[in-house]
């Protein structure tokens, strides 16, 4: 053990990046959003997962910048049949241009590159999801619509329900 000198200015620097620092780290964890976080701590992409008795399913997101446009990709990976549908999104200038739906075998979908898995969903929310992007792709055609496809999105997070009743 050193001796102490009595020089306490390290200790004051420190002491500083702390008080700095800790403000930082407690407005990202309050930013957070808990559901994701729940949602994602113990996710195995191979177990079933149920919300409210109906079983969840993972939705995956893919964007990318091309040629001035941005490329939005959302995808849901479903059981019977096996496959993924990939809604994808083309927005040039902020006005969606493009708007398509494919499906792919999971193994195809696999060796695609970018797709991160976001949240878990219900085959209900997924419905939703899917109407209300066909309202929305005739509407931004001609106008732009950040927030419309955002809000959109956020239909496929699961809210934990009050006391977690459904």
């Amino acid at each position: 053990m050193e001796e102490f000198d009595g020089d306490l200015e390290p200790v004051t620097q420190l002491n500083q990046g702390l008080h700095q620092e800790i403000p930082n780290l407690r407005a990202l964890v309050l930013n957070a959003s808990p559901s994701f976080a729940e949602e994602t701590e113990n996710q195995n992409l191979d177990h079933k997962d149920y919300f409210c008795g109906e079983e969840t399913l993972p939705v995956y997101e893919a964007v990318y910048a091309e040629d001035g446009e941005i490329i939005r990709k959302i995808a849901v990976k479903t059981e019977k049949p096996p496959q993924v549908e990939i809604h994808t999104w083309t927005i040039r200038k902020g006005v969606l241009s493009h708007f398509e739906r494919e499906k792919l075998p999971k193994t195809e979908f696999n060796e695609l590159p970018n797709f991160k898995q976001i949240t878990r969903t219900t085959l209900s929310q997924w419905k939703i999801f899917s109407e209300g992007e066909a309202q929305i792709s005739h509407m931004c055609r001609s106008r732009v619509c950040r927030t419309e496809l955002e809000d959109l999105v956020k239909v496929l997070y699961l809210e934990k329900s009050e006391k977690d009743h459904c």
